[in-house]
């Protein structure tokens, strides 16, 4: 697992942040810390990330007026530091920030530990009780950012090849160029879907029963030509968004690929033949 992503909210003390608290009741004032840990083996940690904040302006009031992203942000991530309130949509829009360690300008932060990326004033305004799923957190991948240079790439779907019929080879293989993150693939669509299967490696097979392989005399694809349909989708479970006890990711990279995978026809020995022996005398016309 690479980055994690975790809301918490702590009690107001007089204007200090508190104690971490699971919820919070209506009319009380809370913080909310957005924390951030990198988690990789080799972790060197975050140096730059962009996020929005959404929630109910109707139960929730941001008390931080008038907001100042640098009072805000980590005092570890002093560049680029930015962002915009809108209360009546209840909404934080690229609340950003960054450093550049190797330059002495700020440090990393969340190696192999949870570290606060910005602390947050709210109030209870509404009738209920106030917890972190009450906040919707969407980070901006593309400005994501960590002090080895670590990117995350896409999962990899490789091109069919062709199979040739009465044969059952593997069609293809889902992998991921980062070997840390972890793996997710299905099939999820395409006319021809029921004919296949992925295992647990991520390679593509036929699946026509019990020792049974394409036929190209005979084919099972909804247009009868040979060319069968078939949509994967992979996801690499790159980093998760944890509030609470409540899990969602939302930080990996997803890959869908419709696939035509085209049957061959391959000569076969003839069956069922009869022979009749026939004589000829020579030198009769």
């Amino acid at each position: 697992m690479a980055l994690q992503l975790k809301l918490q909210l702590f009690t107001n003390n007089n204007g200090l942040i508190g104690d971490p608290i699971n919820e919070v009741p209506f009319e009380n004032s809370f913080f909310l810390q957005i924390l951030a840990g990198d988690f990789r083996s080799d972790a060197e940690g975050l140096i730059g990330f962009v996020t929005d904040l959404q929630w109910q302006p109707g139960q929730i009031q941001a008390l931080d007026d008038p907001f100042g992203p640098k009072t805000l942000v980590t005092s570890s991530f002093p560049l680029f530091v930015g962002g915009t309130l809108d209360k009546t949509l209840g909404l934080i829009n690229d609340l950003t920030g960054g450093s550049l360690p190797e330059f002495g300008i700020g440090e990393a932060i969340g190696i192999k530990k949870w570290e606060p990326f910005a602390t947050l004033l709210f109030q209870a305004i509404g009738t209920k009780i106030i917890n972190v799923t009450d906040f919707t957190l969407t980070p901006d991948l593309s400005n994501l950012s960590f002090a080895d240079g670590y990117i995350n790439n896409a999962p990899i779907i490789s091109d069919p090849g062709i199979v040739l019929e009465n044969s059952n080879p593997t069609i293809l293989t889902v992998s991921d160029p980062n070997p840390s993150d972890i793996l997710i693939f299905k099939i999820t669509g395409g006319a021809d879907q029921q004919w296949f299967t992925l295992n647990t490696n991520g390679e593509l097979l036929f699946n026509l029963g019990e020792n049974k392989s394409p036929n190209y005399e005979d084919p099972l694809d909804s247009d009868q030509n040979n060319s069968y349909q078939v949509e994967i989708t992979a996801y690499d479970n790159f980093g998760e968004l944890k509030f609470g006890d409540l899990e969602k990711t939302v930080l990996g990279v997803t890959t869908v690929r419709m696939l035509i995978i085209e049957v061959i026809n391959v000569n076969e020995t003839p069956t069922n033949i009869s022979l009749n022996a026939t004589t000829v005398d020579e030198n009769i016309p």
